[in-house]
């Protein structure tokens, strides 16, 4: 299941919405990279702050913030207008006024409001226009914010017969890469992207290491299998606990190579 499906099935159930973005948050290894680096770009003293999540899918980072600071404003802006309808209704639900959920494309979207934080994950790398996207954040963010951005650098595998069969499923179909990306970031080309933009670079992280895609590579294989609706109870219990030790090596561990790369910036090389 992707998050679109997971959405979908979710729909209108405030209950079963917050039981998803537990799970999430506990059983994806990138929602652990993005939750301890939240805290990075959120102000400490306890004094309202501003944040936008921009391209917040699921609204599982928009509604972290939100219930855990009170204090805060978050403005979530998604393009599917399903998961906006669905979002707004859990957040009225939630009793939580201090999140907005609005429809947008982020390479049209502008504001005149400024905002103390940003995120942008698993974003980017779906946008043709991402400079000019950039361009927008810089301007949206105040002049001491920071901004958190996730993308992934690639789909190198560990289980070469997983690798094989994505490989040769995209060729059928014409797709030159999985998930409906136009492209993959390397370190430099990202930071060279955010430097040009007016943005200074505070922190580089490496995910999905080997540790981690090995992990993933694992749940995948799984999700593929044709009796994958017989061998998930199974999993779980069996397997899973292993997936969770490699996702947990790979968070401790200093990636020197992986699939993923979150960046912390600042505007104006503020830090």
């Amino acid at each position: 299941m992707d998050s679109g499906q997971i959405a979908r099935f979710i729909g209108k159930n405030n209950l079963l919405r917050k039981l998803a973005y537990h799970i999430i948050s506990l059983t994806t290894l990138r929602e652990w990279y993005i939750r301890a680096a939240l805290a990075k770009i959120i102000p400490r003293n306890g004094c309202e702050f501003t944040l936008l999540d921009a391209g917040s899918g699921m609204g599982q980072h928009a509604w972290f913030v939100a219930n855990r600071y009170p204090m805060a404003r978050v403005t979530a802006v998604e393009l599917d207008e399903k998961q906006v309808e669905d979002c707004r209704w859990f957040a009225e639900k939630e009793g939580l006024n201090n999140l907005q959920f609005h429809q947008a494309d982020l390479s049209t979207f502008s504001t005149n409001a400024k905002y103390d934080s940003l995120m942008c994950c698993s974003v980017l790398e779906h946008i043709k226009e991402d400079d000019s996207v950039l361009a927008s954040y810089y301007d949206m963010l105040k002049s001491d914010g920071k901004m958190l951005i996730y993308v992934p650098t690639g789909e190198k595998r560990v289980l070469a017969f997983l690798g094989r069969k994505i490989h040769n499923q995209l060729k059928k179909s014409g797709v030159k890469l999985p998930h409906q990306h136009v492209r993959y970031y390397s370190k430099d080309e990202l930071v060279a992207r955010l430097n040009d933009n007016g943005f200074s670079v505070d922190r580089q992280i490496i995910t999905y290491g080997h540790y981690g895609r090995l992990a993933y590579d694992v749940v995948t294989a799984v999700q593929y299998h044709f009796l994958f609706k017989f061998l998930f109870p199974f999993y779980l219990l069996m397997v899973h606990p292993f997936i969770l030790l490699l996702m947990w090596a790979d968070y401790r561990q200093n990636n020197k190579q992986g699939n993923g790369l979150l960046v912390i910036a600042s505007k104006n090389g503020k830090a």
